[in-house]
């Protein structure tokens, strides 16, 4: 092996952090080295956090072997070059943080003859000047497990062919929806999408469903939102926290709200309080601590949070188990003429249990387990016809005789 054969070798397998760290003041710049890319025996170029400016060398597609190659945050200019796709070998392939221009290829994943780059895992593309849309082609890579795109100038659909991505776990496209001012539906749910929720999206004025639901989001929900025209949200079972977002039935059109299965805390926005649209929330699961909500809803689940005060009355279906509600079961309660699910359980409730319960004809299911009620069981719930479900264990409970 001669001088420039271990030199290319070295670097090879040296790390930039190590050789080109951008903070080290003998970092390289100027055209990429033809001598970096002259052995076919290399597997791994890394010159990551340099200057190096001026087109990507077409001639990286001779380096038949190369598994890794990283060359982002550098000044490179002009297009990607589709030589690129001859890296058959191909496992990880970072871009990102250049300048580069034009389209992403078709061919960059894979190629009009043979689908050389099927082995990639990993593409970086995000912090360019990329335009167009994302190539269906990328199919061909059905291995990848983290692909980005993000703060770039990409736009158009994104292709129906991700579902074929089994492997993905980690999906980058922040800016990516800031050109879609006119998008009226987002639909991501069911996925592994982790990461934030984009800031972007509170550009998209228009936004009427958003589904983002059973992913690994974290963080807040972002506070430029534009709930404007919003009749259906939901993120729930994320990784999601801070506070719900208060103005988010501002407009008076939001009938489900869904955010269940995530670690927000704070109260429940109050925007909800007078809310005429609203039909179903789910909150179940979080660590709430109050609500004010008087509407006229199907359904409600607010179990395993910590809210405490009034139950609200004409609610279709109450489920607030494993909270601190206190005091006695309401008499309001008679008025939910639709109420068909009463829970009620694991809280600190007492007293005993109003007998004008066994008016609700419409009750199926009535669970009081687990609080501090006492004194008989009122003979009027056996008027409760419809009744599927009573549970009434670990109170102080005493049986009432009936008279004859």
């Amino acid at each position: 092996m001669n001088a420039i054969e271990l030199l290319t070798h070295i670097l090879a397998v040296v790390s930039s952090d190590q050789l080109f760290s951008s903070s080290n003041p003998k970092a390289s710049s100027g055209n990429l080295p033809a001598v970096l890319i002259s052995s076919d025996s290399t597997q791994t170029l890394s010159l990551g956090g340099n200057s190096f400016f001026g087109s990507i060398p077409s001639d990286l597609g001779n380096l038949s072997k190369l598994s890794y190659l990283y060359v982002s945050n550098n000044n490179f200019i002009g297009e990607i070059p589709l030589e690129i796709v001859m890296l058959r070998s191909l496992v990880k392939l970072r871009l990102d943080n250049n300048n580069l221009i034009g389209n992403i290829p078709n061919s960059i994943v894979i190629p009009s003859s043979i689908g050389n780059l099927t082995g990639l895992y990993y593409l970086y593309l995000s912090d360019n000047q990329l335009s167009g849309s994302i190539p269906s082609e990328i199919v061909g890579a059905r291995y990848i497990r983290e692909l980005e795109f993000g703060r770039s100038q990409i736009n158009g659909t994104i292709p129906a062919s991700f579902r074929n991505f089994s492997s993905l776990g980690y999906l980058y496209l922040i800016n990516y929806f800031a050109n879609y001012t006119h998008l009226k539906e987002l639909h991501l749910a069911d996925n592994i999408f982790s990461g934030f929720i984009p800031s972007d999206l509170g550009k998209t004025t228009n936004l009427v469903r958003l589904s983002l639901f059973m992913n690994r989001l974290k963080g807040s929900i972002p506070q430029n939102m534009n709930f404007t025209k919003m009749e259906f949200f939901g993120v729930s079972e994320n990784l999601l926290s801070g506070s719900l977002p208060q103005e988010i039935c501002s407009s008076r059109l939001l009938r489900y709200f869904c955010a269940s299965n995530n670690s927000f805390s704070g109260y429940v926005p109050k925007s909800l309080k007078n809310c005429s649209s609203l039909v179903r929330v789910r909150l179940e699961r979080n660590q709430l601590q109050e609500i004010s909500l008087k509407n006229l809803l199907d359904y409600i689940d607010l179990s395993y949070n910590k809210f405490y005060g009034e139950v609200p009355s004409n609610w279709g279906l109450v489920l607030m188990s494993n909270n601190n509600l206190l005091g006695k079961i309401p008499l309001e309660l008679l008025g939910a003429k639709r109420l068909n699910v009463l829970d009620l359980s694991s809280n600190h409730l007492v007293g005993e249990i109003p007998k004008s319960l066994g008016r609700l004809n419409g009750v199926g299911e009535l669970n009081l387990d687990n609080n501090k009620l006492s004194s008989t069981i009122p003979l009027e719930l056996r008027k409760l016809y419809n009744l599927e479900l009573l549970n009434l264990g670990k109170n102080s409970l005493t049986a009432q005789s009936a008279k004859t």
